[in-house]
């Protein structure tokens, strides 16, 4: 068979058009190099104290633009009350018992310890200005929840006076502490952005989150019981400290 000039070129032109759809096809596609599933760790950073909130999460690439994925986290952090409650004001009595009596609960020198576990479920946007799909700027809609189990440290100490005689002052020092749990339910939104990092499959993800919680900060009422007390501290003190939160992590393709 006799090959010409002109069937060579003919031939030569139809692959290259050929491999050009391919390429701009692939580009509408979701995914990275063929892989639609993510699994990553990320820290979120509470800005007071300096904790890392330790996320495990997977995601997957439902579009060219779009994410869809579950985290499940855990955090520890201890705080002093001294730093909130420093004194509780007479039209603010919280109500101890001790041996049988009512005492008011005056001020602190105590450390509470919460332990955090909760889940988010989001979806993922991306840039329509990005040049990959699946990478760049993001922005982020989750839901959340947190539970924490909260307990004064032992050796803390709160110190107290009699319902009957305000000249009658202790000072205990916690050796039972018991615990508390609350659970605070949040929305959030995420601005950030991802990028490849050493491995074609290896993504880098920098963001910041606010979060806002769905219980907002209570108010201690007249007469509250001492464990209702520290679990209003426990929410209000949640709230506070994840308001916003700057957030770090890797992911990888499979």
């Amino acid at each position: 068979m006799k090959i010409t000039i002109s069937t060579l070129r003919l031939a030569i032109a139809l692959l290259l058009s050929s491999s050009s759809f391919v390429g701009i096809n692939a580009q509408t596609q979701s995914g990275i190099f063929g892989n639609k599933h993510l699994v990553g760790y990320k820290a979120d950073f509470l800005l007071a104290p300096f904790s890392p909130v330790h996320h495990l999460y997977v995601e997957q690439m439902t579009g060219r633009r779009t994410n869809i994925g579950l985290s499940v986290f855990t955090n520890k952090t201890n705080y002093s009350l001294d730093d909130k409650s420093t004194y509780i004001s007479s039209y603010q009595d919280v109500i101890l018992k001790h041996q049988g009596k009512d005492r008011l609960v005056r001020a602190f020198d105590a450390t509470m310890t919460q332990r955090k576990t909760g889940f988010e479920i989001y979806i993922k946007r991306f840039s329509k200005r990005n040049q990959m799909r699946n990478y760049g700027l993001f922005w982020s809609y989750k839901f959340g929840q947190i539970r924490s189990v909260n307990s004064l440290k032992t050796g803390s100490i709160v110190y107290v006076q009699d319902t009957l005689n305000q000249y009658e002052n202790e000072k205990l020092r916690v050796s039972d502490p018991g615990r508390n749990v609350t659970t605070s339910t949040y929305v959030a939104f995420e601005l950030g952005r991802t990028v490849p990092f050493y491995h074609d499959r290896m993504l880098l993800t920098y963001s910041a989150t606010f979060n806002g919680f769905l219980t907002g900060l209570q108010e201690i009422g007249y007469r509250e019981s001492f464990d209702s007390y520290l679990q209003i501290e426990a929410n209000n003190n949640i709230n506070n400290t994840h308001i916003l939160t700057f957030n770090v992590g890797l992911s990888y393709a499979f």
